[in-house]
């Protein structure tokens, strides 16, 4: 959710042969609360689950589809726990393998989601808490897109749902049925 300054992002995505494919990237800036809550709701009628950055003026917009949506959406309040979490689930969706060989999540050939995938940083303050962040400028925002993939991730189960190949183990034949899943993120992680 963003008003005026940074970018608003939704990535769409599905489960497909043991990989997350990112399918949709959406970029928008400048948007009305009214566009936002209609561009939603047209992302909803594609997606089985939707998570959404809570914090700060997304709180409300995220309360209110909740209350729309109810368990198939839910607002996620960023902060250093959070943060790591999607943080750390984006990085794992990068470097596992799925079991028919490749990166378990797919991207598209979009220059500004990698760049904003590689624009997080990682860094330890002086008391040893680990924070996230990107720098932020007008063309590009703060890594929205970014988050709006982590966010994506986390609708898909997280982490938890990635398969572990151990070296020697053969990919299955098996496919699976797609499911549409959707991120949305505002600020910076």
């Amino acid at each position: 959710m963003a008003r005026h300054r940074d970018l608003i992002a939704a990535v769409e995505g599905f489960d497909y042969n043991d990989a997350l494919w990112v399918d949709k990237v959406g970029r928008e800036r400048d948007m009305s609360w009214d566009d936002q809550e209609s561009w939603l709701e047209d992302i909803m009628g594609r997606v089985s689950r939707c998570h959404a950055d809570a914090t700060g003026m997304g709180d409300q917009f995220c309360e209110r589809a909740s209350n729309t949506y109810g368990s198939r959406f839910e607002g996620v309040h960023f902060n250093l726990q959070s943060k790591g979490r999607l943080a750390t689930g984006l990085k794992l969706a990068m470097e596992r393998k799925s079991k028919h060989g490749g990166s378990f999540l797919r991207l598209p050939n979009d220059t500004d989601l990698r760049r904003s995938i590689l624009a997080i940083r990682r860094d330890v303050t002086q008391h040893g808490n680990v924070t996230y962040g990107a720098p932020r400028d007008h063309k590009h925002g703060h890594a929205d897109e970014a988050w709006a993939t982590a966010l994506m991730i986390d609708a898909a189960g997280g982490v938890s749902t990635m398969p572990l190949r151990r070296r020697g183990d053969a990919p299955s034949r098996s496919s699976g049925r797609a499911r549409m899943f959707e991120g949305r993120a505002r600020r910076p992680i």
